[in-house]
């Protein structure tokens, strides 16, 4: 059996998906299967890290959009030079599968109040019902930080 998992957003569409099945030796393989997306994986200068390494997602295709409705410009820190930094940390292989390893901030600011993003999915993970939950934050259309968790339900 094969388990596939895209990774994409709104603003990028869906960029590629890793497809998981077990090898021979009994562990899980991963390929990673690419759209028509560029990917790069980059440290805090904007430059590309080696395969392995860790660093920030940035995502360009024909469908990124550049900036949030409602807000004059584009957010500098999420859309740059035509690429947009979905706030992921990942790595590439040698092979160019890719992996999330986790996010550049778990500490969101939210009208000024610090809050804590692994908090808030462990507490949306443990009401009875929801099977995974995951939070993030979107600009309002005044430009302030909205908080937004995705649920799964089991």
């Amino acid at each position: 059996e094969t388990v596939v998992n895209t990774f994409g957003s709104t603003e990028t569409n869906i960029i590629l998906e890793n497809q998981k099945h077990l090898d021979s030796d009994g562990n899980i393989a991963t390929k990673t299967r690419w759209f028509d997306s560029q990917l790069e994986i980059v440290d805090d200068q904007g430059m590309a890290c080696q395969p392995g390494k860790t660093g920030a997602v940035r995502v360009k295709n024909d469908f990124t959009v550049n900036g949030y409705l409602g807000q004059a410009q584009a957010n500098p820190t999420t859309f740059l030079d035509g690429w947009f930094y979905s706030g992921d940390v990942g790595l590439l292989t040698e092979s160019n599968n890719f992996f999330i390893t986790g996010r550049n901030t778990d500490i969101f600011n939210i009208g000024g109040t610090k809050v804590s993003a692994m908090l808030i999915d462990s507490v949306l993970q443990s009401i009875r019902g929801v099977e995974d939950a995951i939070c993030f934050v979107v600009p309002d259309e005044i430009g302030d930080s909205e908080l937004i968790a995705f649920v799964k339900y089991c």
